[in-house]
């Protein structure tokens, strides 16, 4: 029996030969769903009975996808961010990270506890960061890759990836800032997603990556009093926004250039706290990237 507490993931980037090789990390993952699914294609064509034979059946696909949550800390955040929104890998960008056109593939060997698998040409194509008061924030990494392999010898690599044990990022030192003013919020998601189409073509895995129109969208719950008021139905002009958090001794702004929020009715309870929400999609304007991720000392 296979218990979720022998999970072990390394992801690093790949050599010709689709091995973990290249700049691993040992990532703590709270869960795991990414894997390869099957199709299979059954002849269903009209033998005198309503009943199908099981002759003429083939795999047609064999498709990977899924993907894994963990708490960020300033390392695993670095790597993930640099390959989801394909920047350069050799370390975090001055300045800014910003979206890029060419997809950024890497490998994962996972210890799933009675077997050990290898995933090859892995792509981010969505990342969303959960923010609940009380808590820490967590990110979900949605990925779409190439083959499954399992029955693996667990990689022996030189240098071996060392455990993450850097500090998280704590929901109460997030700030979300729209046009200009800085709001407390209960919870929210910031999500991203490169919108991948699925590219098989004659091929039974896919063999190619391209990006979709990247999509951003900021979802938050507040509290409804005179200091929150002015996020109600801000109007279609937009206003730039970021949100921003840190590790203790690394902060994060990922800064959107215009957030779009039409107004939703505030709904009273009939208990508790009112709430105002606020959901908007983030878009690029004539002098700003759609999404920027920039990492500086803190304090």
């Amino acid at each position: 029996m296979s218990q979720a507490v022998e999970m072990n993931i390394i992801l690093a980037d790949a050599d010709g030969s689709d091995l973990p090789d290249t700049n691993p990390i040992l990532l703590a993952a709270r869960n795991c769903d990414l894997g390869s699914d099957e199709t299979f294609a059954y002849n269903t064509g009209k033998r005198g009975t309503r009943q199908q034979y099981s002759c003429g059946a083939r795999k047609v696909r064999d498709v990977v996808s899924g993907g894994f949550d963990f708490y960020p800390t300033e390392v695993s955040l670095d790597w993930i961010i640099q390959r989801f929104i394909g920047d350069n890998i050799s370390g975090f960008p001055t300045g800014a990270a910003t979206p890029k056109e060419t997809p950024v593939t890497f490998v994962a060997a996972i210890d799933k506890g009675y077997d050990n698998f290898r995933i090859t040409k892995l792509c981010i194509t969505e990342l969303v960061l959960s923010i609940t008061e009380g808590d820490l924030i967590s990110c979900r990494v949605n990925c779409v890759g190439s083959r499954e392999y399992n029955g693996y010898t667990w990689p022996t690599l030189s240098p071996a990836p060392t455990l993450d044990c850097g500090d998280c990022c704590a929901a109460a030192d997030c700030v979300l800032s729209v046009g200009g003013t800085a709001y407390s919020l209960k919870n929210g998601t910031l999500n991203i997603n490169n919108n991948m189409p699925d590219i098989i073509e004659n091929a039974m895995y896919r063999t190619r990556y391209e990006y979709g129109a990247m999509s951003v969208g900021l979802n938050a719950t507040l509290g409804y009093r005179s200091d929150t008021a002015a996020m109600y139905r801000r109007g279609i002009a937009g206003d730039a926004a970021y949100v921003e958090f840190n590790t203790g001794s690394k902060k994060y702004t990922w800064t959107i250039a215009n957030l779009k929020a039409p107004g939703q009715k505030i709904v009273v309870p009939e208990d508790g706290e009112i709430t105002i929400p606020f959901t908007g999609t983030g878009l690029r304007t004539s002098g700003a990237q759609q999404l920027s991720i920039a990492k500086a000392n803190y304090p």
